[in-house]
């Protein structure tokens, strides 16, 4: 099963985005807690500052008693103290915060962000257990005073804060998710764009035909695919010689082994006709010149697919019969195999412009098979029919070969399927090319040849062929 690199990608796209928005959160829950604290204790100064120049006649500390405990939500009066240093006697709470601020004289730190010509300055003391902030206002000709607020209410209030900003994200965990895929997507636009355009490169690169596109470019690519764009030329370079090199072999050993066969057949037919009539000379030398029959059929062949891999195989075409064509098939091979019940169903006047030699050698290839690998008593059923462009002919056939090996190799050269079902069935003697030559034929006339999964015993062959040519 194939796996998508998109969906790979959007996985790890979401879960960078859900890592750092874990992180983000855990971050500002723990290191987050002394700018907000410090931000309330800002806050909390002005406060201070306005309630104090507000107008009345009532001392400052009283104002500041009296409304401070407004300043912030929920704030109760034993988490505040408004006091001065009249108000410190010996051994009560104020006296206490007092205490602790002289043990630590230089801790005062000046608050930011306050009102124009306003100080207030803080410090942070512990006194039986718990943590205080004291606030000093410095306001000219007013008596010195404090204000002291429980540590605990400033972080409350930064939880509150933060338990805002959390409610906040749930709403945006579903833009969050679109971000994610919209991300995936543009990331993999990004990564794939430069494959597909070499992809599409390599499309156009044919190693049969030595003109077409013979190399990436890699200037046109990014420079971290310029090693895997080198490495591709050479596998073409290589790919291509070796094409060459083997399609030159065929020719050439085809060519030469022509002339010679040929001569040994002439020789061979004038001594069998010299010997004497059912003499066991004449005998032998016929089997001889049945397999050099053979070789020459093999030779004629793959000197046929070497132009086929040239591209010169179909070069005279012109306008044939097709119904006189099978018609002569047909009354041949029923001769042949009178015990093979044949049936065909073809339209009237299909006419085609195609190599005549060639598509003969296509039919005859493929009604040897159909007869060839039959048994006695099976069917041959031949159907064609047109449209404008293309005649679609089938050929099916019973056989006593096996299913296993019916498909696509067929058509590989040098491929033989003789596996049977039937064990008196005699192994019929073949190259191997025929199948490979009738595809290669149909290609050339802008067709193609197909096997349709075995069934009940019976094989098909589809061939699609233009009819005006390719």
């Amino acid at each position: 099963m194939k796996r998508s690199l998109k969906l790979r990608i959007f996985a790890f796209v979401f879960l960078g985005v859900a890592i750092f928005v874990l992180a983000s959160r855990l971050t500002i829950r723990y290191s987050a807690s002394a700018p907000l604290i410090t931000y309330q204790s800002e806050l909390f100064g002005r406060q201070i500052t306005r309630i104090s120049h507000s107008s009345g006649d009532r001392p400052i500390v009283d104002k500041l008693q009296n409304h401070l405990v407004y300043a912030i939500e929920g704030l109760q009066l034993d988490e505040i103290l408004v006091f001065t240093s009249q108000d410190a006697g010996h051994g009560n709470f104020a006296s206490n915060l007092l205490d602790a601020v002289q043990q630590t004289p230089t801790g005062w730190k000046v608050l930011d962000d306050q009102l124009d010509n306003a100080i207030v300055r803080y410090q942070d003391v512990e006194v039986n257990g718990e943590e205080w902030r004291l606030f000093e206002p410095r306001i000219a000709g007013a008596v010195p005073h404090w204000v002291a607020l429980k540590k605990s209410v400033l972080k409350q209030r930064m939880f509150d804060i933060l338990d805002v900003r959390d409610r906040m994200g749930l709403q945006l965990y579903p833009i969050l998710i679109f971000y994610a895929i919209f991300l995936t997507l543009v990331i993999s636009y990004a990564a794939l764009r430069p494959f597909k355009n070499i992809q599409k490169l390599l499309a156009k690169i044919d190693i049969k035909d030595p003109h077409s596109r013979s190399h990436l470019e890699p200037d046109n690519s990014y420079r971290e695919l310029s090693s895997f764009i080198d490495y591709f030329n050479d596998l073409i370079d290589r790919s291509r010689l070796s094409y060459q090199q083997a399609n030159r072999f065929s020719s050439d050993a085809s060519h030469e082994l022509k002339t010679p066969l040929t001569i040994v057949r002439g020789h061979l037919q004038r001594l069998i006709n010299r010997s004497k009539d059912g003499s066991d000379e004449q005998i032998q030398l016929s089997l001889v010149m049945d397999e050099v029959e053979r070789l020459i059929s093999i030779t004629n062949k793959l000197l046929m697919l070497s132009q086929a891999d040239a591209g010169r195989l179909a070069s005279q075409k012109e306008t044939l019969q097709f119904n006189n064509l099978v018609d002569h098939l047909v009354e041949d091979y029923s001769n042949y195999r009178p015990d093979i019940e044949i049936t065909k169903a073809l339209e009237k006047n299909i006419t085609l412009v195609a190599d005549k030699d060639l598509i003969t050698q296509l039919m005859l290839n493929l009604f040897s098979n159909a007869f060839k690998y039959n048994f006695s008593g099976g069917k041959v059923i031949f159907d064609a029919s047109c449209n404008a462009k293309h005649l679609t002919f089938t050929i099916s056939n019973t056989t006593h070969l096996s299913a296993a090996g019916l498909d696509e190799r067929v058509f590989e050269r040098f491929y033989r399927h003789l596996d049977s079902t039937d064990h008196e069935a005699t192994a019929q003697q073949g190259s191997g090319l025929g199948l490979s030559l009738c595809r290669e034929i149909a290609l050339a006339h802008g067709g193609d040849l197909q096997i349709r999964p075995f069934a009940n015993q019976t094989v098909t062959f589809i061939c699609r062929l233009a009819l005006k040519g390719n």
